[in-house]
């Protein structure tokens, strides 16, 4: 009998009680433990029993015989897991007697076995019975005849180990108790040296718990920044192994923890491939919305030996994106470069030097590709392939086939801010997260969700999204020429002791979706505590941050609901007084902005302040059809003068010629001339002239 079978009939002879044990010792190991880990599900869920081992001896094979309530739960398998499970080849669960399961793991390698730590080494995975009812039940090891609860070393030895056993409690819950977060299943997963392998983890709450997402047993080379969300959080894997790291295998496990501390893993397997060829291949990661400019779209190189030239032909799709540019990178200094576009859709390189200076060994973009996305372009990937790629891998001119990994360039949906190609209450809770200055937006990013076009991402944006996932039509509105809401800190606020309170009062004289403001205050005097919203945005969604000198908020509703007309307090922003007296000046409504159902932003005006200085704002919307609002600040009162100019330099229309007060102040132009004539489309010109301040800017006219 070969020795590759002798080990588990030993392993198997001695936990099931053959007749081999009676030469078997029975030793107890007073600090281990092996234990069924505590878990819970709802009536036709199916959910993983984590069996717990923590062990100071390396285990060669166990049993185990648990007792279960069979009205409760159906036994599906028992499997071992990485990354110290699955040592041991065989794991298997059989049920007895329709409320036993019996649970064997043995090897048959001589010295293999799982290693010295604490875990869970296997998953016993159940099938909450729907007619099961609530409540809790036991998970109970029991010795019997024929099945113990042991261990066995990992050596031909006769002995058998005892650790010490703790039963497990499994709850079946009725949907009111806390539930454990949800990870979105991965499969195992491949990548090639030198290349980059990225997918997104994502988790979900149940109970609308904040969920944080993080990673162990990251290799290096590899990346995972923890992610937060509220009900649902998404991080990004990235990993590139480099020439070294291949081939192997590695684990990475996913945890996602709620509130209430309960933590869920998931475990994914990852395949590094050996590269043994040189590889040029298309970064896929790039994208942009109908209308982009200057977006590149790069061919990477990796070579692994120098190499002294390549050609290959570049195919993209002429309707979908224009390539206006083709230039080389660092990795191409000392080298001739030329390209040269035969067709639409085909552009051809050629990089070499005629005095023999090589590509040296790395991997990184050795072409970008500029590109401009056409305004008619399809939403979704487009392919973008390599073809007819040589390398020349001496310096004679010996030339060999460059393997290629072909790519695409995603166009952008107008919505779509976490670019999943969905518009979802993913894209909601990412704009939110830029408004309150949780996130930043890349270019990218920010331009896809700058849904409505005017350059900016707020409120409107968001509602925006919500209007869409809802299917609420929008509809183009004209601005009031009146401020329909006017909103004003009330800067004497009330004080008990060091504790400062300011609230916002705000008079909103129309129906209104959702609002965002910013407080800037002085850090130095006011430590901020909380804030505190008022009557009028109750049941509205509330979101805030308050750091650097910055508070920053946002009122809105999943559901499309709608507040106002109403006046009072919006909310109140409460400090500690740091140092000195409280001064009006120590604060700031920097900010307000509030939209109605369809997205439409509302007309407003912050009362009460006074500009530290003069300043005209660029106007909104920007280029615009019936209407603009043209906005400026005045430090003191004076004379003021604001006209509207032609690219002639004509004057058009006088706005303003009058003595204002000091303070923030709004002007709307319907795109009429003095004499009441609608103007044609056009680039226009408006100009503030006040005391010593004189400026102009630009805005365009789109009928």
């Amino acid at each position: 009998m070969s020795k590759g079978l002798i080990l588990p009939l030993l392993i198997i002879g001695l936990l099931l009680g053959a007749s081999v044990t009676v030469f078997a010792q029975d030793i107890p190991l007073l600090t281990d433990t092996m234990k069924v880990v505590d878990n819970h599900g709802r009536p036709g869920d199916t959910v993983q029993v984590g069996l717990y081992f923590a062990n100071s001896m390396k285990v060669g094979g166990y049993s185990g015989r648990v007792i279960f309530n069979p009205n409760v739960m159906q036994i599906i398998s028992v499997t071992g897991i990485p990354p110290r499970g699955d040592a041991l080849e065989f794991t298997s669960g059989e049920v007895r007697d329709d409320s036993v399961l019996i649970i064997l793991a043995y090897t048959f390698v001589a010295g293999r076995g799982i290693i010295i730590g604490n875990g869970v080494v296997a998953n016993i995975k159940v099938r909450v019975k729907p007619s099961a009812p609530t409540g809790s039940t036991l998970l109970r090891f029991e010795d019997a005849a024929g099945a113990v609860n042991a261990w066995a070393d990992t050596t031909a030895g006769f002995a058998l180990y005892y650790p010490r056993l703790v039963n497990g409690t499994f709850t079946v819950t009725g949907g009111s108790g806390n539930l454990a977060p949800v990870i979105g299943n991965i499969g195992p997963q491949e990548v090639r040296e030198g290349q980059t392998l990225q997918f997104s983890v994502s988790a979900y709450d149940y109970d609308g718990d904040n969920l944080t997402l993080t990673a162990q047993n990251l290799p290096p080379n590899s990346t995972f920044p923890t992610a937060q969300g509220d009900s649902t959080a998404t991080g990004l894997f990235t990993f590139t192994p480099n020439f070294e790291q291949g081939p192997d295998t590695i684990f990475v496990i996913f945890h996602a923890t709620d509130d209430h501390n309960n933590v869920t893993t998931l475990t994914v397997q990852i395949i590094i491939l050996d590269q043994p060829n040189d590889f040029l291949s298309v970064d896929s990661r790039q994208g942009g919305v109908p209308g982009a400019l200057g977006r590149d779209i790069n061919v990477d190189l990796l070579n692994s030996r120098n190499i002294y030239g390549i050609q290959f032909d570049y195919y993209y799709d002429h309707q979908q994106i224009d390539i206006v540019d083709v230039v080389p990178t660092d990795r191409c200094l000392g080298l001739g470069f030329w390209y040269n576009e035969p067709d639409p859709g085909k552009i051809i390189v050629l990089i070499f030097s005629p005095g023999l200076d090589p590509i040296p060994v790395g991997d990184g973009t050795i072409v970008r590709f500029v590109a401009n996305v056409n305004t008619t372009a399809l939403f979704g990937p487009t392919a973008v392939v390599l073809d007819s790629a040589i390398e020349v891998i001496d310096s004679i001119g010996t030339s060999a086939q460059l393997k290629t990994n072909d790519g695409y360039f995603t166009v952008d949906r107008f919505g779509d801010a976490n670019l999943d190609g969905l518009i979802s209450v993913g894209d909601c809770v990412r704009i939110v997260s830029f408004i309150i200055g949780r996130y930043n937006l890349n270019v990218r990013e920010f331009d896809a969700a700058d849904m409505n076009r005017d350059g900016r991402v707020n409120v409107s944006d968001l509602q925006n999204s919500i209007d869409w996932i809802l299917q609420i039509p929008t509809r183009l509105s004209p601005l009031s020429p009146i401020p329909l809401v006017a909103v004003e800190l009330k800067r004497d606020g009330n004080s008990s002791g060091d504790i400062i309170s300011i609230p916002l009062w705000a008079d909103i004289g129309t129906e209104a979706a959702a609002l965002q403001y910013q407080l800037d205050y002085n850090t130095e005097r006011l430590e901020p505590i909380d804030v505190v919203p008022g009557n009028m945005v109750q049941g509205l969604r509330f979101d805030k941050s308050t750091a650097n000198g910055k508070a920053k908020g946002v009122f809105y509703d999943m559901s499309g609901s709608t507040f106002g007309p109403a006046s009072g307090e919006l909310v109140t922003f409460n400090f500690r007084l740091k140092t000195g007296q409280f001064s009006p000046s120590d604060i700031n409504l920097s900010e307000f902005l509030i939209v109605d159902r369809a997205s439409a932003l509302i007309s407003s005006e912050i009362k009460g302040q006074l500009p530290s200085g003069y300043n005209l704002n660029q106007n909104y919307p920007n280029p615009f059809n019936s209407s603009t609002m043209i906005s400026f600040d005045l430090p003191e009162d004076g004379q003021v003068d604001l006209s509207v100019y032609d690219l002639l330099g004509r004057k058009v229309i006088t706005l303003l010629n009058e003595s204002l007060a000091a303070g923030n102040h709004s002007v709307t132009w319907d795109g009429r001339s003095q004499d009441g004539e609608n103007m044609a489309t056009g680039v226009f010109f408006y100009r503030l002239q006040a005391k010593d301040y004189d400026d102009t800017k630009r805005m365009l006219l789109v009928k």
